[in-house]
């Protein structure tokens, strides 16, 4: 598995002595709702997600599961990803918004280019102390849709 790690500035891949640590959290999405209500449950399953870590020094991946009132469809998908990875970020950075020890704040990376997200979340992951350093996003929709969205790379743990 891929990871970004927020120490190094570069993607990596996970090695057999990596011990992952995996937080399936399951996101009720509706798509009817305004998005600020949607905003509130989605942000409360990913705080969920992070009440779990233990050992923020090893890679974690994040499963999401989205559990939607009506089948979804590619527009909803996306817009339930955007959600999810907002809330995600939020809560990855917190709410301490100390900046990382820098000379100076950095653009992201060439080397996190290729991950698959909106760069400003990144960037404010990059430039902030966050509550891991090593993590991997998968969010999936239902067996009946097969959408599935991965931060970076590919999932194969």
């Amino acid at each position: 598995m891929q990871y970004i790690n927020l120490n190094t500035l570069k993607l990596e891949k996970t090695t057999p002595e990596d011990k992952i640590m995996h937080f399936l959290q399951v996101v009720d999405f509706d798509d009817s709702k305004a998005i600020s209500d949607q905003w509130l449950i989605t942000r409360a399953a990913v705080k969920n997600a992070f009440a779990g870590i233990d050992r923020p020094t090893r890679p974690h991946c994040f499963h999401f599961l989205v559990e939607p009132t009506e089948p979804l469809t590619e527009e909803s998908f996306e817009s339930a990803v955007k959600v999810i990875l907002a809330a995600f970020f939020e809560e990855l950075v917190g709410q301490s918004g100390a900046g990382r020890p820098r000379e100076r704040r950095l653009d992201v990376p060439e080397a996190l280019k290729e991950v698959n997200c909106n760069m400003s979340l990144l960037k404010r992951a990059v430039n902030y102390k966050t509550v891991i350093d090593k993590f991997q996003v998968q969010i999936d929709g239902t067996d009946e849709d097969g959408f599935r969205y991965i931060l970076v790379g590919d999932f194969d743990a």
